[in-house]
């Protein structure tokens, strides 16, 4: 992203209420700072997601007072997009910023304080992962790897992906080669998709070429940055498959111990003040970039059809109860935030659901 973009992006999050906490800091003496290393599960061109790491170490040093100053590297060789936890349950670096999901290989739990196919939306998640126990089953899983988690930017509901034909049934699926990842991977499989990791800085062409017939990624923001709209034509919803996005700072569990009181309490609500921001930020970026890809005659945006989406949710169901079948701590989170889901659901229909509809 462009200086002047990124700058934009800051402004605009300022005004969620950051400005008004930390101007009353003053920045101690550079050489009396703590300075704490953070790795990242993304490169540095990446909109929203590399902008959301820089806007997280300014966050730490304004609401410590300049007593901690945090340097960000990127995805590169030194430490790579999947390794950042192992990097930081290392001590190699005291803080990551990720996205659990990269970590089901762990355990099958990290992914669900993430994205969760047909799970709880951005705002269920935030409830239950700041209200409803989720933080504390989260604590309780990394604290075995010697770290701890922070909810850290929240990029808010995804969409099913760019196709380069309609799907018009779920035999539209069968044989499709698509890129997907995590869980959705899966459950596309078991419907009969050719499913692919190709990376994101390849899937323009791989689209182009025909290597690819179709690929999630993120939302309409993040899709129109990366080109996806100029190589397929049809843009399909709801994000089945990531009806939210929480992402993570992971903290070295000795490093954080190291630190005084005010410091560990100045990076939780930098973590805070983070996501809050990002979510704001994803929901203004995201609506305008749909208006931008509504009012271009090369893109229809599409619902999937019912019989589609009916078969999505049977089958993710079955493939999370099949993952969590001999995890007895897995089946414990998605059991809360499955309880949860329910919970909520009674109060979005009389709530939100309805009050959308009325309002038309």
């Amino acid at each position: 992203m462009m200086a002047s973009n990124r700058r934009v992006w800051l402004s605009r999050a300022s005004l969620l209420g950051a400005a008004g906490l930390v101007a009353c800091s003053s920045e101690a003496p550079k050489e009396t700072a703590i300075v704490w290393n953070m790795v990242c599960s993304w490169r540095n061109d990446m909109p929203g997601l590399s902008d959301a790491s820089l806007r997280l170490s300014e966050l730490i040093q304004q609401v410590s007072g300049g007593k901690m100053r945090v340097q960000v590297h990127f995805a590169d060789a030194r430490c790579g997009a999947f390794e950042v936890f192992d990097f930081v349950a290392a001590g190699k670096a005291e803080i990551g910023h990720s996205a659990s999901y990269h970590w089901s290989g762990k355990s099958e739990a990290s992914s669900f304080f993430c994205a969760v196919p047909f799970g709880l939306s951005s705002n269920e998640l935030l409830s239950w992962i700041y209200a409803g126990g989720g933080l504390e089953l989260w604590q309780s899983l990394y604290r075995y790897f010697g770290l701890v988690p922070f909810p850290a930017g929240s990029t808010d509901m995804q969409m099913a992906g760019w196709f380069t034909k309609e799907v018009r049934s779920l035999r539209s699926l069968r044989k499709l080669k698509i890129r997907a990842v995590g869980l959705a991977a899966d459950v596309l499989t078991r419907l009969g998709a050719d499913v692919q990791s190709t990376p994101s800085d390849k899937l323009v062409d791989a689209l182009k070429s025909g290597d690819l017939a179709a690929a999630e990624w993120m939302g309409p923001w993040n899709d129109m940055a990366l080109g996806l709209h100029r190589a397929a034509r049809y843009y399909y919803f709801p994000g089945w498959q990531e009806p939210a996005m929480l992402l993570e700072a992971i903290v070295n569990e000795r490093a954080l111990a190291a630190l005084p009181e005010e410091l560990r309490r100045a990076v939780d609500h930098a973590c805070r003040l983070l996501t809050l921001e990002l979510q704001a930020s994803y929901a203004l970026r995201n609506q305008r970039a749909l208006g931008e890809l509504g009012a271009d005659a090369q893109v229809e945006i599409r619902k999937l059809p019912a019989d589609v989406l009916s078969a999505l949710r049977t089958t993710s169901d079955a493939v999370l109860n099949e993952r969590v079948a001999n995890q007895a701590f897995a089946k414990t989170v998605l059991e809360s935030a499955f309880a949860f889901r329910e919970q909520t659901r009674q109060w979005q229909q009389v709530s939100a659901l309805a009050y959308f509809q009325a309002r038309g």
